[in-house]
């Protein structure tokens, strides 16, 4: 049955018009105890409610030639008359999570196996004009919003217009978010922008406590919405923090009275190491700009999740009474089913948080963190995909990520960046990983026929690598431009180097173009293509080149990068690594190279996304290196659990890395999680069976039943 068959798109006015948002209004009679299924989609993003009560949010992330629908259940009718808003929002801009779609609303209402409402010229519509056009802007993510309910028109709502956009509609291929309810939070402060203590007062480290804030209660802690919290400010106004207790993503939700018409600001960070929240830095601007009117005002923004663990409101106005200010966490759905335990509560603990640091990059598709990008990238989300076939049996959401990912080949026949995105730079070795995670997917789900298919529509990728190769064997580094980062990780000499015409060669470039083919090789294989062939002789090919130019026989390791001017240079462990795993470097030099790997101390190490890298090809050694490799997870990963960590961070600098841009939540760190059930565990998917290394941990336990049930 087609849902939409009579549905029509539409929209209200001009569509190139940014960054505005539509209401659009229909009504329905329904009988008490019935419920009924909403069909929609738009080309950005949309808040749904019922007789006033928000509902849903959150347009499946696409694209105009890859349109998703949501189906919603709508149990909470009313006897007789009811009334469905559906406001869409049309953001009209590309960033690293949404690519530009023309202006459109579809939907269609069913009850009872009967259409009873559906979208055409006829239905209704206005412009929020609460929501400006001309707000500041979020780096990555897109727009915030500058809201303001003091100088607005009233909506005029007007017959739709019918426009045109595709009618080949696909299903959500992953669940909806579930919305929870807002979160309890602790009062973290509240004061004003100048002293209040007076200056003569002769107790001096009492006007040093009080010297930028002051506290309502200085004994008691105080959470919301258990507590009114009176806010008190001199001069500009009035501020509170509060701490959600832990990383959490979600929709903000306000609720406040204010004592006349003010403007009030909303930001959120993951810290407040600066004794205030870190919501401005770099271009970025994580903050709602607010203009309420005075009484008791409750808002909640229901376009766009955040990703926070405090929040700080800033009120210019004299007084207000906070009643609460939270998040309505917006979380996917998972099986927590499959677990690992043993008697080391260290390592109970990074194995529970790498789970929820996991689960927090989750929602539509993948996200590198929930904070300050939320996007999918196919390095971070290999990560995160195997990780999570372990942590969740989930396989839905990777192969979701992996069709998304499929759609944004470029005309060069590299991946972009991130899915959906256009026109960002591409990473050559991020296009590489992309083989990788498809194989593996292949590997963990048996879904030969999806990753052999996607494998067909994405071989242009790898067409492109061939035309890099020289008569050395080797593919050199692309030129450097606008559209191309030639990065590996966030480590001197790989986190991005310029080529000016020259030709250069990168070790892992190359040890990343075999990995790629080799997995390659697997999936056409596993789907008895004959072109396996090939790429398991390129794969041989590439990596005796790679051992002929990097590899120091004498040193017993690989240098990283080859140019003409400065020959071979630059020494790190992901160079080792990589060499390892993509086989070229053999049993006749494995032990070696994993010793030097380990004690050298001219190479750099990697960081905690390519640890994943490092740990495997240690572990080709489990005898020797097992226990060492999970002592270096207690170490790294026990540092920011004692430093505070609810979830883990985006490199082991934390906040301060980046420019103070770094994040305290990131997917690619939930790294442990392979090792907990690969190797101290010892499920290996491969064989379906149980091979514990001796890593130190005792008392292990641990269920992979969903993983196993794909085995069968």
């Amino acid at each position: 049955m087609n849902v939409f068959e009579n549905a029509k798109w539409i929209w209200c006015g001009d569509r190139e018009t940014k960054n505005v948002r539509i209401d659009f209004v229909v009504d329905f009679v329904a009988k008490k105890g019935q419920s009924a299924e909403l069909f929609l989609s738009c080309d950005f993003q949309y808040a749904l409610y019922l007789n006033g009560e928000f509902i849903n949010y959150g347009q499946y992330a696409d694209f105009e030639e890859y349109k998703i629908y949501d189906s919603i259940t709508l149990d909470k009718l009313c006897e007789g008359t009811n009334l469905i808003k559906i406001s869409a929002w049309h953001e009209g801009r590309e960033t690293a999570c949404s690519a530009v779609q023309s202006a459109g609303l579809i939907f269609s209402l069913w009850i009872d196996g009967e259409e009873r409402a559906f979208s055409s010229g006829r239905t209704l519509c206005s412009v929020n004009t609460k929501y400006l056009c001309d707000n500041v802007s979020s780096n990555q993510i897109g727009k915030n919003a500058v809201y303001d309910e003091l100088d607005c028109d009233n909506g005029v709502f007007v017959r739709a217009d019918e426009v045109d956009k595709t009618k080949e509609l696909l299903c959500r291929p992953v669940k909806k978010q579930l919305i929870l309810p807002e979160k309890r939070v602790k009062l973290i402060n509240t004061g004003s922008f100048i002293s209040t203590v007076d200056e003569n007062e002769p107790n001096q480290g009492k006007k040093a406590y009080f010297a930028y804030h002051k506290l309502d209660d200085k004994r008691k802690v105080r959470y919301l919405p258990d507590s009114e919290i009176p806010l008190k400010g001199e001069k500009d106004g009035c501020w509170a923090i509060v701490d959600l207790g832990e990383e959490t993503v979600g929709l903000v939700s306000l609720d406040i009275t204010l004592e006349k018409d003010c403007r009030v600001l909303i930001g959120w960070g993951e810290h407040i190491q600066d004794g205030r929240v870190r919501s401005w830095l770099g271009g970025r601007n994580f903050c709602l700009d607010l203009k309420l009117k005075k009484g008791r005002r409750r808002f909640l923004y229901p376009y766009r999740r955040i990703g926070a663990r405090f929040l700080q409101i800033n009120v210019f106005a004299d007084s207000a009474i906070l009643h609460h200010l939270s998040v309505k966490p917006t979380e996917y759905p998972l099986d927590h089913s499959q677990y690992f335990s043993c008697s080391d509560k260290l390592h109970n603990k990074i194995c529970e948080v790498s789970a929820r640091t996991l689960e927090l990059c989750m929602h539509e598709h993948y996200e590198d963190c929930p904070w300050r990008e939320q996007a999918l990238y196919p390095m971070d989300s290999r990560n995160q995909m195997l990780c999570g076939y372990y942590a969740f049996g989930e396989f839905d959401f990777p192969r979701a990520s992996l069709e998304l990912l499929s759609k944004v080949q470029r005309d060069d026949g590299l991946l972009e960046m991130t899915s959906p995105s256009r026109g960002s730079r591409a990473i050559p070795s991020f296009s590489a990983m992309y083989f990788v995670e498809l194989y593996e997917y292949m590997l963990y789900s048996k879904d030969v026929d999806f990753a052999y298919k996607t494998l067909c529509d994405t071989e242009g990728v790898l067409k492109s690598f061939e035309g890099q190769f020289c008569s050395n064997g080797l593919a050199s580094l692309y030129t450097n431009d606008s559209r191309v980062w030639n990065f590996y990780e966030w480590q001197k000499n790989t986190d991005g180097f310029k080529v000016n015409g020259r030709e250069v060669f990168d070790a892992p470039f190359n040890a990343f173009i075999s990995m790629a083919y080799r997995s390659a090789a697997m999936i056409f294989e596993a789907a008895g293509d004959e072109r396996s062939k090939f790429y398991f002789a390129r794969v041989k090919e590439i990596n005796e080149a790679i051992n002929r130019l990097f590899y120091d026989p004498e040193r017993a390791l690989y240098y990283t990068r080859y140019t003409q001017e400065d020959k071979l240079c630059h020494l790190n462990q992901l160079t080792q690594a990589l060499a390892v795993f993509c086989g070229a470097c053999g049993e006749d030099k494995l032990d070696r190279v994993l010793e030097t790997m380990m004690e050298n101390t001219e190479l750099l190490p990697a960081t905690l996304s390519y640890s994943i890298f490092v740990f495997d090809a240690l572990m080709k050694r489990p005898e020797k290196y097992a226990r060492r490799v999970f002592d270096i997870i207690a170490r790294d990963w026990g540092h920011m659990l004692y430093n505070g960590a609810t979830s883990f961070w985006e490199t082991i600098a934390g906040a301060d890395d980046f420019s103070y841009a770094g994040s305290l939540c990131h997917g690619w760190s939930s790294v442990p999680l392979y090792f907990y059930y690969r190797y101290a565990l010892g499920y290996r998917v491969e064989t379906d069976s149980f091979e514990k290394a001796d890593c130190g941990l005792y008392e292990i336990d641990g269920s992979v039943d969903i993983l196993r049930s794909k085995k069968k």
